[in-house]
């Protein structure tokens, strides 16, 4: 049996306290994660500067941030996940249009049809592709050649996240074929030509850049074309390239963050996720590497937001990547332990996790090391607790609290009691129990173990200066 006594002191401060919640979904994470402006270097020179300032502004309430013991949820209670039903209810769907073209009954397919565009729209890029492609073939059956190189060209600004590259070669191909079948030479021939010469320049920008090279003259022609199809996904594609090229350059690397944070911003349509996501992940490594760490980790907690919204709600409190955690130890060693946190409270109005029971191991218990890091990587939560707790003492006053509880096999936390009965009631122990659903040790073999803790919650009696006397 393991028992692990951590003495932890709690003085009334700054921190607010709320019950966990996992992060919420919102349709801009930009609105939700404010970034400061760049250094004074990315400030200077064109409006360029005041795009990269902007690009996180915050939001203009704090609707966003947890109010006291108003949110605590256990994240393993499971949810219907309408989502996973409306998958399965497409792919059946889907099958059925398929048949119905190969049969070529072109009235029955279009009932179909519609009734499968409305499901893709909730569904995401990918099945609206599918859908597309489907509504392609019908028309081509039809021998409408017209409607057929319209819903290509729609097909082709849906490409993405996901092999975009594949999906856009063959909507350029549906294109072609519609657009050759037409009476007379359409206009749409010699744009079909621009778009590939476009395509091929953003693979050739994309290509890692070698010493003394230039970044590609045609790129300036792509992006003109690709603004006027409405195509904000390639226009980012081509924004990150270019950071990249100008970030191997130390006197242009504050460009190549602006460029960075206007490819995220170019296109929030949920084909960008991918683009997008790299290009936080870009802009997160170079500010780290430039020795920015709070600007480092903004860009890694908007990345990580991204992330978690394609997570089922119960997992998005364990979306915590790697990279926020290069960034919040930088950023820590800097400003102070906590900083970090603080800023992700912020940002997000909530805190994340890792999930230390994902981590298959034969252990037979835990061990002293593996307690320590688990009640250190989650005790933020049990932090928030103590501070409406603290707001309770009468100032100047102290109490100390002996706190016990189980870690189960499978990583979770039981029977969660205080030492004293009058203490293990009450709106502590109800916000404390809250949390520790959250918690999450690394699996084991062996027998349950026992863990406790005792902290000491203190509230000072604050000095007010004395006015000026007459």
């Amino acid at each position: 049996m393991v028992r692990v006594s951590l003495r932890l002191s709690f003085v009334l401060g700054t921190l607010g306290c709320a019950a966990h919640k996992p992060i919420a979904s919102a349709p801009d994470p930009a609105a939700d994660l404010p970034m400061p402006s760049a250094s004074n270097a990315a400030r200077s020179g064109s409006g360029e500067g005041d795009d990269l300032a902007t690009a996180f502004d915050p939001p203009s309430d704090a609707a966003a941030r947890p109010s006291a013991n108003s949110a605590g949820s256990d994240a393993s209670s499971q949810q219907p996940d309408l989502g996973a039903e409306n998958k399965v209810r497409f792919a059946n769907r889907i099958t059925e249009a398929r048949r119905c073209l190969a049969s070529r009954r072109a009235a029955d397919c279009q009932s179909v049809l519609d009734e499968l565009s409305g499901m893709a729209d909730t569904l995401g890029p990918a099945p609206q592709q599918q859908v597309l492609e489907l509504r392609y073939r019908l028309a081509l059956i039809g021998k409408d050649f017209k409607l057929a190189s319209t819903v290509a060209h729609r097909w082709l600004l849906s490409c993405g996240p996901k092999g975009s590259d594949t999906c856009r070669k063959r909507a350029i191909s549906a294109v072609d074929r519609a657009v050759h079948q037409l009476p007379r030479r359409s206009p749409s021939e010699d744009e079909l030509t621009r778009i590939r010469q476009s395509d091929s320049c953003v693979l050739k920008a994309e290509a890692r850049p070698q010493s003394g090279q230039e970044f590609p003259d045609c790129a300036g022609a792509a992006i003109a074309l690709y603004r006027k199809l409405g195509d904000k996904l390639m226009i980012s594609r081509l924004l990150l390239a270019k950071g990249r090229w100008l970030e191997t350059d130390p006197r242009q690397a504050s460009q190549g963050a602006r460029l960075f944070t206007q490819a995220y911003k170019s296109c929030d349509e949920p084909r960008c996720l991918d683009i997008r996501r790299r290009s936080l992940k870009s802009l997160w490594a170079l500010h780290l590497r430039l020795g920015e760490p709070e600007l480092a980790a903004r860009a890694a907690l908007a990345e990580m937001r991204l992330e978690s919204e394609d997570l089922p709600t119960e997992r998005r409190a364990y979306a915590r990547t790697v990279e926020v955690d290069r960034a919040c130890e930088a950023l820590d060693k800097r400003e102070g332990s906590g900083a970090c946190r603080r800023l992700e409270r912020k940002l997000l109005g909530a805190y994340t996790f890792h999930d230390f029971s994902e981590r298959a191991s034969a252990r037979q218990s835990l061990s002293v090391d593996d307690v320590r890091l688990v009640n250190q990587h989650y005790q933020v939560l049990i932090e928030d607790c103590l501070a409406v707790e603290a707001n309770r003492l009468e100032q100047p006053g102290s109490v100390t609290y002996h706190l016990r509880w189980i870690a189960l096999t499978d990583g979770r936390v039981d029977q969660v009691t205080f030492d004293r009965r009058e203490q293990d009631q009450g709106p502590l122990a109800e916000c404390v129990r809250k949390q520790f659903a959250v918690w999450r040790y690394p699996r084991y073999q062996g027998e349950y173990q026992h863990i406790d803790q005792e902290f000491t919650i203190t509230r000072r009696e604050r000095k007010l200066a004395a006015g000026p006397t007459r």
